[in-house]
């Protein structure tokens, strides 16, 4: 029962990531000014590290 509660959490953490990695990389894309270009990428950046860290 305990294992089943962290896998649950460990696919939601994932899933969580996935929707931000996306909802970052539609901003980047239509984004026209550098520093935020430059931030959007560092948050998809992360996104795609927890999204390893949570395989």
């Amino acid at each position: 029962m305990f294992s089943l509660g962290i896998e649950l959490v460990k696919k939601t953490k994932r899933v969580y990531h996935q929707i931000m990695h996306t909802y970052h990389s539609i901003l980047y894309k239509d984004c026209l000014n550098e520093q935020m270009k430059q931030r959007f990428f560092q948050k998809i950046k992360h996104h795609e590290e927890r999204m390893a860290a949570t395989k």
